[in-house]
């Protein structure tokens, strides 16, 4: 999740997020030793409040060991409720 931690991080103090809902499908095992490239996107429109983000685990050889998705909410971290995505977080999606 460091790759999501880093793309969120200067928002961190407008507003908060969690996970909602979260899945994934395996498709190959990853043996030990083994490392894994995680690739990662973002589902398309946007909701008011939510995000859903797109995730492949791949093998460096690109073989696809698994594919997931997170549906995120962005929460008022005071109230602990959720909020309308920023318009700051939405410009920086855009430009992804």
């Amino acid at each position: 999740m460091l790759f999501r931690s880093r793309d969120f991080f200067p928002f961190g103090t407008e507003c908060g997020y969690v996970v909602v809902e979260n899945s994934c499908k395996y498709k190959i095992p990853v043996n030990y030793p083994g490392s894994i490239i995680v690739e990662h996107c973002l589902a398309m429109p946007l909701g008011n409040s939510s995000f859903e983000v797109i995730y492949r685990f791949l093998s460096s050889k690109g073989e696809v060991h698994a594919e997931g998705n997170a549906k995120m909410v962005c929460l008022d971290l005071q109230k602990n409720k959720p909020i309308r995505i920023p318009e700051k977080l939405r410009l920086h999606f855009a430009a992804l």
